[in-house]
């Protein structure tokens, strides 16, 4: 528990710093989380054995736990202070949702093109974790099955961020539409 309680810390205050302003209490709230998803994955695990390559892999995987941990927890405590009274009808609100100016949708068909430019499956995931999920180009190439260093990551992500700007550039051109 010593050894995992900072490694959790850690996590759990970059994602609810991310949110807001980060209590004390509420990353102490996060790092039990992170203990009770802990026991519940080793109780899953068949008869203890050791499912991790290497020691990278486990410390990988205990921070991705972390992370998971700590944006559940945060979403379960917005929303619970979301409540009822502030919910409002579909209705009232449709016309900033489908308006031709609604942020939202563009940001909606950005994101959906910006996923069409991207290549495999793993340009993808590092680009988005990147980009979505606010990991460092560090945390990126410790996780399991990525196999490049930190410096490989960050080369990976300005190529993409280079070649997906030149592409939406070139596409908006009246011709595009």
């Amino acid at each position: 528990m010593r050894r995992l309680q900072p490694i959790f810390a850690r996590v759990a205050y970059r994602v609810v710093r991310s949110t807001g302003v980060a209590h004390p209490q509420d990353v102490d709230d996060v790092v039990q989380e992170c203990f009770v998803k802990l026991e519940g994955a080793l109780a899953r695990a068949d008869g203890g054995a050791s499912r991790f390559a290497c020691p990278e892999a486990a410390l990988a995987y205990l921070k991705v736990l972390a992370a998971n941990a700590a944006r559940d927890s945060v979403r379960k405590r917005s929303a619970e202070k979301r409540g009822t009274a502030k919910t409002s009808a579909l209705d009232d609100r449709l016309d900033e949702i489908a308006g031709p100016d609604g942020p939202n949708l563009d940001r909606h068909i950005l994101i959906r093109q910006i996923d069409g430019l991207l290549g495999s499956a793993k340009e993808r995931t590092i680009f988005w974790l990147y980009y979505r999920q606010g990991f460092t180009a560090k945390e990126i190439a410790e996780l399991p099955g990525i196999q490049l260093g930190a410096k490989g990551v960050e080369s990976l992500l300005r190529r993409l961020a280079l070649e997906i700007r030149k592409q939406l550039e070139g596409n908006s051109g009246p011709e595009a539409f």
